[in-house]
């Protein structure tokens, strides 16, 4: 049984990533770069495969990055050819590592919609199903994402 204080932690890790959501999709680069810690990890290295040893992927060479300035520049790079992008994430799997971290695992479904003769040429379309692994911190009595690792299901390319 979770006290109150935990069930709010858990509904303010809830709120962080819808956030992430939100601004990843609207293009917010000040708001999504708030919502990591200053040293966190970001790898979407099999974002386009299922494939584990990631041998396939179009994110395999710049995929994982490692601080926020790094992140934001890589996200805002990798979707520079995008029309649009729709995550929904939901039903997380939380669970408290100590009283100020909290390990999650986030079914995820997306969408991606490229821009006509991108670099992702002849890739028009993604829609994909995986989990979002994260660990977040409270920092300053703020909750903030520490690391990302995204693992493919499946991958619909068109």
């Amino acid at each position: 049984m979770y006290s109150l204080n935990q069930l709010n932690d858990l509904a303010a890790v809830k709120d962080l990533k819808a956030k992430y959501c939100y601004y990843a999709d609207t293009r917010n680069w000040e708001g999504f770069a708030s919502i990591f810690t200053q040293d966190a990890t970001f790898d979407i290295r099999a974002g386009m495969s299922v494939n584990p040893d990631l041998s396939q992927d179009r994110f395999t060479a710049g995929g994982y990055q490692e601080g926020v300035d790094n992140i934001i520049a890589h996200v805002r790079r990798d979707t520079a050819y995008l029309i649009k992008s729709i995550h929904q994430c939901h039903n997380p799997d939380l669970t408290f590592e100590s009283d100020d971290e909290i390990y999650g695992i986030w079914p995820l479904e997306d969408r991606l919609f490229f821009e006509e003769n991108s670099p992702m040429s002849p890739i028009g379309y993604l829609h994909a199903f995986g989990h979002y692994h994260e660990k977040y911190t409270r920092m300053h009595g703020e909750w903030r994402i520490r690391s990302v690792r995204l693992t493919r299901l499946h991958v619909d390319l068109s």
